[in-house]
């Protein structure tokens, strides 16, 4: 993907995919600068959203992360349920738990059968709330 980048630098595909190289190999600078880059040429591209959330997620830069993730759930329905689920963890973390918890639904509302969200959620009502109430919201 190098070469195709310095033949063509506006390529966003080609940079967006040298970013999950990166990736890939745990050069998460290198990652992170690729897929600013995309951005730049394609502001909405859900896939480098969404893996800048997870990068600033893994870093525990939680409010970076729920800026890119928010933008990624809107332009990726087809991964909303997981993007639902990270943000989920990210609300979490800095303590904001009605969104988490409203992320865990959402997440469960696009699959219901994603079971970090279900067990996520789970926790939640046997930590705060009643058993019941987790039954109730399955059915």
């Amino acid at each position: 993907y190098k070469k195709a980048v310095r033949y063509d630098p506006k390529n966003a595909v080609a940079i967006y995919n040298l970013g999950v190289v990166y990736l890939g190999r745990n050069q998460i600078f290198k990652a992170l600068r690729q897929f600013n880059k995309t951005l730049k040429l394609q502001p909405d591209n859900p896939n480098a959203l969404h893996n800048l959330g997870l990068i600033y997620h893994n870093k525990k830069k939680y409010k970076k992360a729920i800026h890119y993730l928010l933008a990624a759930a809107e332009t990726h329905p087809e991964k909303a349920y997981a993007i639902h689920y990270l943000l989920a963890k990210s609300f979490k973390a800095t303590k904001r738990i009605n969104e988490a918890v409203f992320h865990l639904r959402k997440s469960l509302e696009d699959r219901a059968d994603f079971l970090p969200s279900l067990f996520e959620l789970l926790k939640h009502f046997q930590e705060k709330e009643s058993g019941f109430r987790f039954v109730k919201y399955l059915r």
